[in-house]
C-alpha cells in the first residue's frame, strides 16, 4: 500500500511522509530557492531544476521524476505569477497520492 501525508505546507514548499512497502520516506519539494527548485528524499537532493525568472514568463510548470526507494515518483508543480503554487501533485508508482488544484 502506498500513501502520502502532508506534514508541512508553505507558499513554495511541501513536506510529506510517503509510506511504501519499503518504509516511510520524508519527501520535500522546495521552490524557495530564487529560481532553483529541489526535491529531497530523506534529506538528499534527488531532483532539481532552474527557472529563468527574468525571461518575462509569469509562471512555470516543472515536473520532477525521481525514486522513493525502488518506486518511481513524479511531482508536478504549477507556480503562478504571484509566485505561489497554483496546482501540485505527487504520484508514486503510477498512483496519485496527493493533489492540490
Amino acid at each position: 500500500m502506498l500513501f502520502a501525508t502532508l506534514q508541512e505546507k508553505k507558499r513554495l514548499f511541501r513536506k510529506f511522509n510517503v509510506v511504501t512497502p519499503e518504509g516511510i520516506f520524508e519527501v520535500v519539494y522546495d521552490g524557495m530557492g530564487m529560481g532553483r527548485e529541489l526535491v529531497l528524499v530523506e534529506g538528499e537532493i534527488v531532483a532539481t531544476t532552474s527557472s529563468d525568472l527574468h525571461s518575462g514568463k509569469t509562471w512555470f510548470m516543472p515536473k520532477f521524476k525521481f525514486k522513493i526507494g525502488s518506486f518511481l515518483a513524479v511531482i508536478k508543480v504549477n507556480v503562478g505569477w504571484l509566485m505561489a503554487i497554483d496546482s501540485f501533485s505527487l504520484e508514486v508508482d503510477g498512483q496519485q497520492l496527493y493533489a492540490e488544484d
